[in-house]
């Protein structure tokens, strides 16, 4: 009975500190994801002014608001597959740094101009050279 009792409590500790460990690791992750996107959504509540009258706008953004844990909880599994805990925590100092603090203000605007400069490159270069393969 007092190996079953011992056993059990040492199953109990190994667990409880996995399961403290994976939660810390998902916090990081959330904290950075929140770094990583904050002017990705600060440029989709901007966008709402195009398309919602003025006076529905501060609504639309609260409850866009109370989505985003959701979505932080989501992209989080993703980035823990993708990242071991050393590394997130490795990233949160990057952007903890000026130049980590600028690469997150900037990272919205390059993906936009990214995205413009890809679509015109596919356009102008690659359809011509599908076309003439596909006579």
């Amino acid at each position: 009975m007092k190996k079953f009792l011992l056993t059990l409590t040492i199953l109990f500790t190994v667990f409880y500190g996995f399961s403290q460990e994976n939660e810390n690791f998902k916090k990081d992750t959330q904290k950075l994801i929140s770094i990583v996107s904050k002017d990705s959504f600060d440029a989709v509540t901007a966008s709402l002014k195009q398309f919602i009258p003025a006076d529905k706008v501060d609504a639309a953004e609260s409850e866009i608001k109370a989505l985003m844990p959701e979505l932080y909880e989501t992209m989080a599994k993703i980035y823990m597959e993708e990242f071991t805990h050393s590394e997130i925590k490795e990233l949160l100092k990057f952007y903890e740094t000026p130049i980590g603090k600028k690469m997150a203000e900037k990272t919205s605007i390059l993906t936009q101009k990214g995205l413009t400069e890809g679509a015109k490159w596919g356009r102008e270069k690659l359809t011509p050279i599908i076309q003439k393969y596909m006579k």
